[in-house]
């Protein structure tokens, strides 16, 4: 990703994303992130795959993982819905 250093991750605590926490702005430029491959030609749930991604984004801007999945590394889908 190019250009999006100092640009800050808002996550809300009710597990929602929103403006109610911002952590510290993306700390580098370019911020690479993880290679995502989807070979199979049946249906996939995509999220398991992109999860070290969203990882990656979420730790350049200060938070542990992406809040958009558990403990359990499962999708939360209604972290997004009213975006």
């Amino acid at each position: 990703m190019l250009g999006g250093k100092g640009f800050k991750l808002f996550y809300g605590g009710s597990a929602r994303v929103g403006f109610a926490t911002a952590l510290s702005g993306i700390d580098r430029d370019p911020l690479l992130l993880p290679d995502t491959l989807i070979e199979q030609q049946r249906p996939v749930v995509f999220t398991r795959f992109l999860k070290p991604a969203f990882d990656a984004l979420a730790q350049a801007g200060g938070f542990k993982l992406s809040p958009g999945y558990d403990d359990q590394g499962r999708w939360k889908p209604d972290v997004h819905k009213d975006l």
